[in-house]
């Protein structure tokens, strides 16, 4: 959720709240752009949330009507692999691993209906392609009783390997407050400011992104300031 004073002035700093994967991803974005950011977060260190998590899947989502849930995969899960590529060749090194997904069918009837996917929509093969039984057992590395679909671009990748490269990536755009709990988001002559729960200001900028599925709080008396 983005936050920008209307009568604020008009320079390149943000506040960013959350170091995880959104706020990290974020303030690479913003740096890349020429910004500055102040980078908040309660805990002390980046990705200690749900960002921390050992690891996680990257794969498409397909369906029989391309529902918007299929398309924003697709087009956020093309627009990830060549932008964490270009993170490892410049010296931001990932922990991941391309090394291909398969989904299997619940039952026959699913079978008949996922497999049949790919040839359907019109999928390149190296998105999405239907396996054979054994196809696809090569491919597990165990035995299988059916078909699958295969993906051969999804794998896995750690999540704080990609906060890490990110802020690494942004540099001297980024200054962190770590350990800092936002209790309350105001906005007065122009700064939107971050406060603790003594009503001191952690950071202030022109511009406020919560990246942290919205924690801090907001006075209400400031809502007409707001520009989403």
């Amino acid at each position: 959720m983005l936050f920008r004073s209307r009568t604020g002035p008009n320079t390149k700093h943000a506040l960013v709240i959350g170091a995880g994967l959104a706020g990290s991803a974020i303030c690479h974005s913003l740096a890349s752009c020429g910004w500055q950011i102040d980078l908040v977060d309660s805990a002390h260190g980046p990705a200690q949330g749900a960002s921390s998590l050992y690891a996680g899947a990257f794969h498409p989502h397909i369906s029989m009507d391309d529902c918007i849930l299929s398309r924003l995969a697709r087009h956020a899960f093309l627009a990830a692999l060549p932008y964490w590529e270009r993170l490892n060749s410049n010296g931001f090194a990932l922990h991941w691993s391309r090394c291909g997904m398969l989904q299997l069918p619940l039952d026959l009837a699913e079978a008949n209906t996922l497999l049949a996917l790919p040839n359907a929509l019109g999928y390149p093969a190296d998105y999405a392609q239907n396996v054979d039984v054994d196809e696809a057992s090569a491919l597990a590395g165990i035995s299988l009783s059916s078909s699958a679909l295969y993906y051969p671009q999804s794998g896995w990748l750690r999540a704080n390997s990609l906060v890490a490269a990110q802020l690494a990536a942004a540099n001297d755009a980024v200054r962190p407050y770590f350990g800092r709990k936002v209790a309350q988001l105001d906005c007065n002559e122009g700064l939107w400011r971050a406060r603790d729960a003594q009503g001191h200001v952690i950071a202030a900028a022109p511009v406020a992104i919560l990246a942290n599925a919205a924690d801090a709080a907001r006075s209400e008396e400031h809502t007409s300031e707001l520009q989403s």
